[in-house]
């Protein structure tokens, strides 16, 4: 058998058979380096999701540290993020900041909290990256023959797992730009690109969905997770919930184990709701997003890394030599 057949279906089977989700403490740390932009004076400034308890996770126990000149916890109005905001004067020093907290993920299989429909409306519109009219005729296709929002929205997964693929040469997580993945790339991304089309063809279906940004291990084992950033979706469904789905993680199954779509039906099933892997959200429908105070430059696509600026210039998160930070797992011993 392949090999690399032989390891997806090993892994499989131990997802398949996880009963309790792991718990433990999560620490980011972060160090800033204001001497490499040349200035006498710095101001340096620095953005960070922070986790909230939901029904699908217990947040609890959050330090944090650092020798900022203040820090804050702010909400973002328009997309409802979550942040700390930390701010440094001095540039004789790196600037750090460490900020821990311990989680216990609930995620089994919807978060069963429901909404009523004036909160469900803002996760049918539009929006930059989600150009939801764009997409009628892709959600059209995914639902003809489908009755029930729940046939409907199985549909809608299965087209964007058939017309998207996982592209190993894009840079992080991706851009999460519906309309530039399916025009630009052909359908080609990572985890918040494929996100990204879930949610506008199932917002085109008339199916409330949205971004969830924030940590997934298929094995969470005590260490450096910085590698573990991801996007996934959730859609809502009548007396369900807010059901998480992840086509993005059956194409990357696909890609890894060399899989047909007529071969990758049991990835299809693991991910429509059932969330055995380790998962923490850091931010939902965090999207178009413009802090307090302002960030120079543009509105961020969407919200999931750390985010930074000296003296308004931001630094690249993908770049270890100009923004130098970690996310460390340390598990709750049973």
């Amino acid at each position: 058998m392949n090999i690399l057949l032989t390891f997806g279906l090993c892994l499989l089977c131990s997802l398949l058979s996880t009963t309790e989700q792991t718990a433990g403490t999560i620490t980011f740390t972060v160090t800033l380096t204001p001497e490499k932009h040349n200035t006498e004076k710095s101001e340096t400034k620095l953005w960070l999701p922070y986790p909230v308890s939901n029904p699908q996770q217990s947040i609890n126990d959050v330090h944090i540290s650092g020798n900022y000149l203040f820090h804050t916890i702010k909400t973002e109005p328009q997309s409802g993020a979550v942040y700390l905001y930390a701010e440094w004067e001095d540039n004789s020093t790196d600037a750090t900041l460490t900020m821990s907290f311990h989680v216990q993920p609930h995620y089994t299989n919807a978060e069963t909290e429901l909404s009523n429909s004036e909160t469900l409306q803002q996760y049918l519109q539009s929006s930059n990256g989600i150009p939801v009219e764009e997409f009628i005729d892709a959600a059209h296709e995914a639902t003809t023959g489908r009755e029930t929002p729940y046939e409907k929205a199985q549909g809608v997964y299965e087209w964007v797992i058939a017309n998207t693929f996982r592209d190993p040469q894009v840079r992080g997580c991706g851009l999460g730009m519906a309309d530039q993945t399916m025009n630009a790339s052909a359908g080609g991304g990572k985890c918040a690109d494929i996100s990204a089309v879930c949610v506008a063809v199932a917002r085109a279906a008339g199916i409330p969905a949205r971004d969830v940004y924030g940590l997934r291990l298929q094995e969470a084992n005590s260490g450096n997770i910085t590698t573990a950033y991801h996007c996934w979706v959730e859609i809502y469904l009548p007396q369900i919930g807010w059901l998480p789905i992840d086509p993005a993680d059956v194409r990357k199954q696909m890609l890894i184990n060399d899989l047909t779509l007529k071969d990758a039906g049991t990835w299809k099933d693991l991910f429509w709701g059932h969330n055995t892997v380790f998962r923490v959200a850091l931010e939902k429908n965090a999207r178009n997003v413009e802090f307090t105070p302002r960030q120079h430059g543009p509105a961020l696509s969407y919200f999931m890394y750390p985010f930074a600026q000296i003296n308004g210039k931001t630094l690249d998160h993908l770049n270890p030599q100009e923004f130098r930070y970690s996310v460390h797992l340390n598990k709750d011993k049973k």
